[in-house]
């Protein structure tokens, strides 16, 4: 079991927070309460860029899924960047390609984020 690592960063008024390892149920834990340290922060717009990220669990999808809603109630967003094809794959196939926001780089996501009004 590798332990999930996040590296953070402000940008423009939007924390973009880079993990790297498995969202599993161990990893989903620990990046949910991370989020929501940051939201309860005030820090409402998060960029999480999924580049080191190999797998995803039905647990990481949760994790992803309260995240999103955790800053849509506190008028935030959380916008997914730099999906591998294993993970994207995941998310399109469970339909939460739909239900959250993805784009393509970080610079895409932080644009997106920065925007959210």
């Amino acid at each position: 079991m590798s332990e999930l690592k996040i590296d953070h960063k402000a940008e423009g008024g939007v924390g973009v927070c880079r993990i790297e390892g498995r969202l599993d149920a161990h990893g989903a834990v620990a990046m949910e309460t991370y989020a929501q340290q940051r939201i309860g922060a005030g820090e409402a717009r998060l960029v999480l860029d999924l580049t080191g990220v190999d797998y995803v669990s039905s647990a990481g999808l949760r994790c992803l899924m309260v995240t999103a809603k955790k800053a849509q109630s506190v008028n935030g967003c959380v916008v997914l960047c730099c999906l591998t094809p294993m993970v994207l794959n995941v998310l399109t196939l469970s339909g939460f390609d739909q239900l959250l926001k993805i784009r393509a780089t970080a610079e895409e996501a932080v644009a997106a984020a920065a925007a959210h009004a």
